[in-house]
């Protein structure tokens, strides 16, 4: 009689989770690929889903193996985006996704790459984006697949997605992109995400065009940061008759710190041969920053809490970036890998010897 109840309540609890899938969401998978951003020793502490600028969701605990579960229900499809809060060492970061929230069950393959499925708004924008990323037609064919999407799904979420998936796998140029939204029909402009999204190109076309201005052979873009009373300029050190390596970085990034010890060791090696090694943080606190330094054992300068005013007049949108300059302030090489600056340095300072 008891194994009776018991498989009773077990079928019982089975019909629960699909009445509740067919009538809401449930949303689950795995989140741990997000910590390959950042450095050793982060946790995730909680996930939870965010609608314009609202709190929609109870957060639910992540697991230590990455697994999590978010259930509740929606009117109809909207735009969401999947919130995670990170516990990192010396301080707190933050995550988060863009995905269309519609009832049933959505899955989460990958956080980073925006992997949602298995819903019908969520599987369309995951198929397109996996026929354009292998399709091999030139890009003319590319951008009227994805006009034809926009024509067949405008009024849903499914735009938005899929225009921001786009761009941050930079499968078109921020032109084409700009070309993308202005050949479609501006009813999606409705939707505060496009809006935000096309805000966004405009922004990261300008700083592409600033990558440009301050490209390889381009004399450096000076700029200024306060920070403690003092003001630091990239002047102070680039211009001067010496070669500058500049290391923008984070204490939250983990390749950035990954890094750093190859860095330290350029340091070592070139201090004394002409080379000064600069620090640059990015959107980090400088609490967090000055603990990163001690606890990696950073040697050389830093310049910090400058925020977007250090990236913006190089173009930058991702770090670890390095940037070397000759010793009269043009740009010598820029976005290369540590082994690739070794290499170059080793070429420089061995000529230089001769």
């Amino acid at each position: 009689m008891k194994k009776l109840l018991l498989n009773l309540l077990v079928i019982v609890c089975f019909f629960s989770v699909k009445a509740h899938a067919q009538t809401g969401y449930i949303i689950s998978g795995n989140l741990n690929s997000i910590l390959s951003m950042y450095a050793e020793g982060s946790k995730i502490s909680s996930t939870y889903i965010m609608s314009d600028d609202k709190i929609i969701s109870d957060k639910a605990a992540v697991s230590s193996d990455g697994s999590f579960t978010l259930s509740g229900q929606v009117d109809k499809p909207i735009e969401a985006c999947l919130v995670v809060d990170l516990i990192v060492p010396g301080g707190t970061g933050r995550s988060s996704a863009f995905f269309v929230l519609e009832n049933g069950e959505i899955s989460v393959n990958d956080c980073l790459s925006r992997d949602f499925q298995g819903t019908p708004l969520n599987d369309a924008v995951y198929n397109e984006i996996k026929f354009l990323m292998q399709c091999s037609e030139a890009s003319e064919f590319k951008m009227k697949h994805v006009i034809s999407f926009i024509d067949q799904y405008k009024g849903t979420p499914a735009v938005a997605m899929v225009l921001s998936g786009l761009a941050i796998r930079k499968l078109f140029t921020m032109e084409e992109m700009l070309g993308i939204v202005n050949a479609s029909d501006k009813l999606i402009l409705e939707s505060p995400l496009v809006e935000t999204y096309v805000s966004e190109v405009k922004r990261l076309l300008n700083r592409t065009q600033s990558s440009e201005a301050a490209g390889e052979g381009e004399m450096f873009v000076d700029f200024e940061v306060e920070y403690d009373g003092h003001i630091q300029r990239l002047s102070d050190y680039v211009g001067k008759g010496k070669y500058v390596l500049a290391d923008f970085w984070a204490s939250w990034c983990r390749p950035c710190r990954h890094d750093i010890p190859q860095v330290i060791e350029l340091y070592e090696k070139y201090k004394d041969r002409g080379l000064i090694v600069l620090g640059v943080t990015v959107n980090d606190k400088p609490e967090n920053t000055i603990k990163a330094i001690r606890d990696l054992g950073i040697p050389y300068p830093q310049i910090m809490n400058g925020g977007q005013l250090t990236t913006e007049p190089y173009g930058i949108d991702a770090i670890p970036h390095v940037i070397l300059f000759g010793p009269d302030g043009k740009i010598i090489k820029r976005d290369v890998s540590i082994d690739n600056v070794k290499q170059l340095l080793q070429d420089i300072f061995l000529i230089l010897q001769n």
